[in-house]
Parts: structure tokens; sequence; C-alpha cells
């Protein structure tokens, strides 16, 4: 189809957290069949680590989505690095969209083949890395610092970091940080060699720290690091970049700030979704509706740490968001309803 691009996810069925991405995958699958409009005559990869259940390969089915099977990444690669084999699968076009699994189409991202040749992400919700650290990084890659600096997610919106201050200058840097991306959504060219880059980056950056460092486990675990300074390799050789619309990697910052609705949203990042379930496919639909409490939960608690007491910010923030999330709730538990439970009970 002129203008397509290849959309992949990959979820893990070889660990602990098998059941968690077996209900995320149904979710993401379930979201396609309903809202991906246009997009649905687009390549769809499910690109599993570990051999997919039942489930996940009837579903997929439905969508028409192509399915392979690969090992982990392993080597001292985790977690979130086996998505690298997203980009292993058989291109069928000239781009890729890779998305975490953890994220739910709520209407037709197709207007991203408008974009052209280039490499497309969000900043990041709030910066993990500290600007000492990327000034090790860059050097010791061979790389000029980045001269542009950005604005993190939690700033626009005017929101404090969820999980508190992670390292010391953390606030400072939260308007201006170096360049720093969510890799939960991605699109790029398949001939730009992205995927050797980004998993070249991400192996080199853990030589140059050690547990000691105060981020440590926000280099060891995460892709991000490398996804920033591989994206800055490639705008350094003339592929250019462009900011991916918020739309296309929506989440609860911008549910709060009332950014957007769940009308404008096109997928949205429902991050650790299922995340502390063994086995989340056990009453799949109480689990979602405790999703719901959960989002609802990080509203009202950004709203008592940057807000308490001020009434105003009750009427024009809290309260919309909150009967925003209602409606983001009553659609995931439509496509459970519609799709997920016959495809577990079958």
């Amino acid at each position: 189809m002129s203008g397509a691009f290849d959309i992949i996810t990959v979820p893990d069925f070889s660990g602990k957290q098998a059941r968690a991405f077996e209900a995320r995958a149904l979710l993401f699958l379930a979201s396609w069949i309903e809202h991906a409009g246009r997009a649905r005559e687009f390549p769809l990869h499910i690109a599993c680590i570990g051999e997919p259940p039942a489930s996940v390969r009837r579903l997929a089915d439905r969508c028409g989505a192509l399915i392979s099977v690969h090992e982990p990444v392993g080597d001292g690669l985790r977690g979130s690095a086996n998505k690298l084999r997203g980009l292993e699968v058989e291109p069928e076009t000239d781009r890729f969209l890779l998305l975490d699994t953890d994220t739910v189409f709520l209407s037709d991202p197709s207007e991203l083949a408008d974009f052209g040749r280039c490499v497309a992400a969000a900043p990041a919700n709030v910066p993990r890395v500290p600007e000492s650290y990327w000034r090790r990084i860059y050097p010791a890659l061979g790389l000029e610092l980045p001269s542009e600096r950005i604005v993190c997610v939690a700033a626009e919106m005017a929101c404090k970091p969820r999980l508190g201050i992670a390292y010391p200058e953390q606030s400072a840097e939260m308007r201006s940080m170096f360049p720093y991306f969510n890799g939960g959504v991605v699109f790029a060219p398949w001939d730009c060699g992205f995927r050797e880059l980004w998993e070249e980056h991400m192996r080199s950056i853990r030589t140059f720290f050690t547990e000691r460092d105060a981020v440590w486990k926000n280099i060891a675990a995460s892709d991000q690091t490398g996804l920033a300074t591989a994206i800055q390799y490639l705008r350094a050789r003339g592929l250019p970049f462009r900011r991916l619309p918020a739309a296309c990697n929506a989440n609860w910052l911008h549910l709060y700030r009332r950014a957007l609705t769940v009308e404008d949203m096109k997928i949205f990042h429902a991050m650790f979704i299922f995340g502390k379930t063994t086995n989340a496919t056990r009453n799949l639909g109480l689990q979602l509706y405790r999703f719901r409490l959960h989002l609802m939960h990080r509203l009202a608690n950004q709203w008592r740490r940057k807000e308490s007491g001020k009434l105003g910010a009750v009427r024009h923030f809290l309260l919309p968001s909150l009967a925003e999330t209602n409606r983001l709730g009553s659609r995931m538990q439509s496509l459970y309803r519609s799709h997920v439970r016959a495809a577990l009970d079958a």
C-alpha cells in the first residue's frame, strides 16, 4: 500500500511476566481491530520473545498479523532491550513504527505516513540521566555533544515527577534536558541501520558506568539512553528528526492537563498496565478496572503534590481528567468484552 509503514510490537513470553504480556498483547490487538482505521491495511508484526500463547495467536490471526518467534537479546542486555528483536522482522515497506506492547490504539495513526523519511520520537516524561553523565557518554561514543536542549513532557504539562526526584539536578533539567526520548513509540526508515546502532550504543554505554553510579538502573535496565545517542548519531549524518505528535504517544500527564482528550488520542501509552500482576489474564476485566483506578490515583496524587488546596485546579484539571480517564477505561473494557474475552475463552 502506498505510504504504508510496518507496525511492530514485541511481547515477551519468556519470563515471569508472560501472563502480563499476554494481557497487553491481547488488548493491543483488540484495539487494532476496533480503532486502527486505515492503518489496519498496513503490515502488522508481532515479534514474540518465546512462544506466544494460543490466545495471542488466535487474535493475531484475526488481525492478519505476522507472528515471529525470537530469543531474548541477552548478553548483559535485559528487559526493554528485547524490543530490538522487533527490528529483525522481514520488512514489507520502507519504514517502521515500533510500539511497546502496553500501547493501545484509540484512533487511526496512519497520518504518520506523511512524515516521509525521518526518525521520530516523543520526549521522555522526565529526564532520567543527568547532564554530567551525558557529558561522559557522548565523547566516549566519539560523538559531539548536542547543542539542543528539550523540555520533558512533565514540564510541558506543568507536572511534578511521579516518583519524586531521581537525582539532585533533575528538577532544573526538566525544562532543559539533553535530548532524551520515550522508547515506547519510535518511527524510522528501515535502511538507516537503526537496529544495529541502537544495540551498539546500549551495550557501549553500560560499560561507561557501574552499579556505584547514582542512576545506574536508568542506564542498565532502560533502552532510552542508547535511543537518544542513536538518534543524535543519525541526525548528525543527515537523517531528519521530527518530534512525534503527542497524540501518537499520549499518557496520563496529557490527561491531567487536558492537553488531549480520548477522542484526540491515536495511541495511548498505558504505562505499567498489568505490571505487577503475575496472572493478568485471570479476571482480566477486573484487572482493567483496577488500572482505571490506578490512573485516577495518579491524577489525584498529581493534584495533591502540585496544586493541593487550589479549588480552580480541581475544577479545571482534576475533575475533567478523572472523567476523561473513566471514558478511557470504558473503551478498554469494551475491547475486552468484544475481542479479548473470546480469545481467552476459546
